[in-house]
């Protein structure tokens, strides 16, 4: 089972994955990695004053740190922010990712994919487009 962070880690530098799957005790956790995790619960705690119009969308319901685990993919991942229409709408859903980095290379990228193919495949509601949500 692989999680969408693998696919990620893996895209931006193999060797980071190999460490983090082979020899997890080795790889220390960071001050940019503990500065990440911090600014990810800042920005929750601020996302629920924020609209919806940063994303293009009229009305939704956030749910955080949604997990979901796909057998079938092999796959899994934590998303930052799932925003889901409400009852009696589309059956379609928004994953939006938070970034401390300012530039989003292909790994960023193909992340937010894994996110959305995981949201069509686990809630059965299309995922056709993400946000990636820069932290200033």
């Amino acid at each position: 089972m692989f999680t969408v962070t693998d696919i990620k880690q893996y895209v931006y530098c193999a060797r980071v994955l190999y460490y983090e799957v082979c020899l997890p005790r080795i790889r220390p956790t960071t001050d940019k990695m503990e500065a990440g995790q911090e600014a990810h619960e800042e920005e929750e705690t601020r996302e629920h004053r924020r609209s919806l119009q940063a994303y293009g969308v009229q009305t939704a319901e956030r749910e955080f740190n949604k997990r979901l685990y796909s057998e079938a993919l092999g796959l899994s991942g934590m998303i930052d922010l799932l925003l889901v229409a409400p009852d009696g709408q589309e059956d379609v859903a928004w994953p939006v990712d938070y970034k401390l980095a300012t530039e989003t290379g292909p790994n960023i990228r193909l992340q937010l994919a894994a996110y959305a193919v995981l949201v069509e495949e686990c809630l059965h509601k299309r995922a056709e487009q993400g946000y990636i949500y820069p932290i200033p």
